[in-house]
């Protein structure tokens, strides 16, 4: 503390201290330096002077005649008196009064037990034991309530007598005259105000104590995660080094076991895509759990992934559901790349959706589109509301069901109707899927219920897809090829075989 006290002079700045106090700008936690000196000078010399303890005098015996008023109380009751959350209640107000000139309350984030100031590399255990949420939600809670403090105090009209002076006027009015070496800021101001109401009732004794609590408890509580988790860890690690493979790969965020970089996701995506990719450039590796993702975020570059190295980057990714939905993914969009898939977009380009065949469904085009403006023409005269979203996704369903399946298929059976499973299948391809990310818990899909809803959602487009081929194999359909629908094209296309791959009835329904 004297000979080698500048050698020690150093504080830690542990997660909680940096979220509260502004990047540690306060006394207690401020790196020794030029500033922590003035900050230092500031509050032994202006603002807890001899002279200055002295004028809250008066506020100190007040707040200790209340207390003595409450016990009084009590004991003519014969209640129990709770002293020690008594004596922490008046040191709060006489700090609260003599700092910010009314009572306030205390945060005890401070002694929270944190991942991150123990272990770095485990700071994201933060994030699931609820500390860096909290941490946010009483940063932001504590700068707004001395935000409305200080412009209180700058508002009001106080008389210019420094013994009646609280610390938020004394600070303000050294801001306001600038004699100061340091740039005494706002939120340097808030900082020691921070501090000051942080002290109230809390000795180094008691902060200590309340720490080690706060670890036992976590430690206890999270033993049996951690063991698991630094075993594989080092587990990891070892097969890491095992492998013989040396791959050049783009450049990555760091991640994290099993998760990968799912932890750096946020809403919305693509902005948070973008500020990774600013950081990382044009081309980055994500993994997203286990799944390694290339990201492509330049013109220059994908150019290059969609014509020079199609056929490197031709692959697609086969998903749970997309397999399931697809009959083992054998449709266009996420059958693997190879022979079936090129003679698969073949029928689609050259049969399918060729010139001719779009022409061929103007009309139907036309007689939606002026059913629903008659729709919309009788509901203008009943002063009615239209839901334009709902039914320009219903004429889009009517356009699409009448050209793919000649007809639009409603649910008056009581089964689910064309546009009905369209909008589940599309729903279950875009939930989020255990399998996909980490395929050693595919399980967990069976305890969300993605499993059941997708064989279910199966069932249903398979029966749906029968019944309409079965219409169509009947003996009383005309043959104009004009009017033909794509279900007449697939079949008219599998009977004659003159296709290079065998297209199966379930290869016709997952085009379909």
């Amino acid at each position: 503390m004297k000979t080698h006290d500048v050698a020690f002079a150093g504080r830690p700045q542990t997660r909680a201290t940096n979220s509260l106090f502004f990047g540690c700008i306060d006394i207690a936690f401020c790196p020794y330096g030029e500033y922590w000196r003035q900050a230092k000078k500031i509050c032994v010399l202006e603002l807890l002077s001899q002279k200055r303890v002295q004028a809250f005098q008066l506020i100190r015996e007040e707040e200790v005649a209340a207390m003595m008023d409450k016990i009084r109380l009590t004991s003519t009751k014969r209640a129990a008196v709770d002293l020690s959350d008594m004596f922490l209640t008046v040191t709060n107000n006489i700090v609260s009064r003599s700092a910010l000139g009314r009572d306030g309350n205390r945060v005890d984030l401070i002694a929270h037990f944190c991942f991150e100031d123990m272990i770095p590399f485990l700071g994201w255990v933060d994030n699931l034991t609820g500390l860096v949420g909290n941490l946010e939600t009483t940063s932001r809670a504590l700068h707004n309530f001395l935000d409305q403090v200080i412009e209180e105090h700058q508002l009001s009209s106080r008389e210019d007598d420094s013994d009646a002076k609280d610390i938020v006027d004394i600070l303000l009015r050294l801001q306001k005259d600038g004699g100061l070496d340091i740039d005494l800021t706002r939120d340097s101001l808030k900082a020691i105000l921070l501090k000051t109401e942080l002290n109230e009732g809390m000795d180094p004794l008691t902060l200590g104590h309340q720490w080690w609590q706060e670890m036992h408890k976590t430690t206890v509580f999270h033993r049996v995660f951690l063991s698991f988790f630094l075993l594989l860890l080092s587990l990891l690690y070892l097969l890491k080094r095992a492998k013989t493979d040396k791959w050049i790969l783009p450049p990555s965020p760091r991640k994290l076991p099993i998760i990968g970089n799912l932890h750096q996701l946020s809403k919305p995506l693509n902005r948070c895509l973008l500020t990774l990719s600013e950081e990382y450039g044009p081309l980055m590796l994500l993994h997203l759990g286990q799944a390694p993702t290339l990201i492509v975020s330049s013109a220059e570059v994908a150019e290059k992934v969609t014509k020079a190295h199609d056929a490197a980057f031709a692959g697609r990714p086969q998903t749970r559901a997309a397999s399931v939905l697809t009959f083992g993914c054998i449709d266009v969009a996420f059958c693997p790349y190879g022979e079936y898939w090129r003679k698969a977009r073949q029928i689609c380009v050259l049969e399918l959706l060729s010139q001719k065949r779009v022409q061929a469904f103007q009309l139907v085009r036309e007689e939606e589109v002026a059913a629903m403006m008659d729709k919309i023409r009788l509901a203008s005269t009943k002063h009615a509301a239209v839901d334009l979203s709902d039914m320009f996704l219903t004429v889009t369903n009517n356009i699409v069901s009448r050209s793919a399946l000649g007809r639009v298929y409603e649910n008056g059976s009581g089964d689910k109707s064309f546009g009905e499973l369209s909008k589940m299948a599309i729903d279950l391809l875009t939930h989020f899927c255990f399998q996909d990310m980490f395929p050693f818990s595919g399980w967990m899909d069976n305890l969300t219920g993605l499993v059941a809803s997708l064989k279910t959602t199966s069932r249903a487009f398979d029966n749906f897809l029968d019944q309409v081929i079965e219409e169509h194999q009947l003996p009383n359909k005309e043959d104009n090829s004009d009017a033909k629908d794509i279900v007449d094209i697939l079949l008219h296309l599998q009977k004659d075989g003159g296709l290079d791959v065998d297209l199966t009835r379930d290869g016709l329904k997952a085009i379909l």
